[in-house]
């Protein structure tokens, strides 16, 4: 015959509200001045800490010097990735990500961080204004080379078919620098 296990009967967390020992130590509890935790003898603490010039961290490995982009392994890496049209590639010397001239076209202007493949050389850096005069520039290189490849196009559908082709201008727009 089986028997059942018997029943373990724990006490609810209700008997905590009815016992009267927390109840009998709040009540007890006095308030005392506690001379150590004043502010005259927090203050010089924080005085201290405030103006001291902080110290530089230790370096656990020192900062990689500053790559030339014209190192023949960091030449063919960026080839190969600029063919496969990445827009980055791993520096296997540092593993940082390094963007690659494809991100720098696809973007159109200068970020200013110096970085190792732009081809807008590092300039109008810290002017907003004149990085926005670029983007305009960039933007308006972009409708010309548009207008460009239309007209290219209607002068080849018009030399197939012998007709010339109509207006022949590119808008004003797109002729701004």
């Amino acid at each position: 015959m089986l028997r059942s296990a018997p029943r373990l009967r724990l006490p609810s967390p209700a008997w905590l509200l009815k016992h009267p020992a927390p109840l009998a130590q709040h009540r007890s509890a006095t308030l005392q001045q506690r001379p150590h935790f004043t502010p005259s003898t927090i203050n010089p603490v924080r005085r201290a800490i405030m103006t001291s010039a902080p110290k530089p961290a230790p370096a656990s490995s020192p900062a990689p010097a500053k790559p030339a982009a014209d190192e023949p392994v960091w030449v063919q890496i960026h080839a190969d990735a600029c063919m496969r049209c990445e827009e980055t590639y791993t520096d296997p010397a540092t593993g940082y990500s390094v963007f690659t001239a494809v991100s720098h076209k696809k973007r159109g202007y200068c970020c200013g961080n110096q970085c190792r493949h732009c081809p807008y050389e590092y300039r109008n850096v810290g002017k907003p204004d004149l990085l926005a005069q670029d983007k305009k520039a960039a933007q308006a290189r972009k409708r010309a080379e548009r207008a460009a490849a239309a007209e290219a196009a209607a002068a080849n559908s018009a030399s197939t078919t012998g007709s010339a082709p109509a207006g022949g201008a590119a808008d004003s727009k797109s002729l701004q620098w």
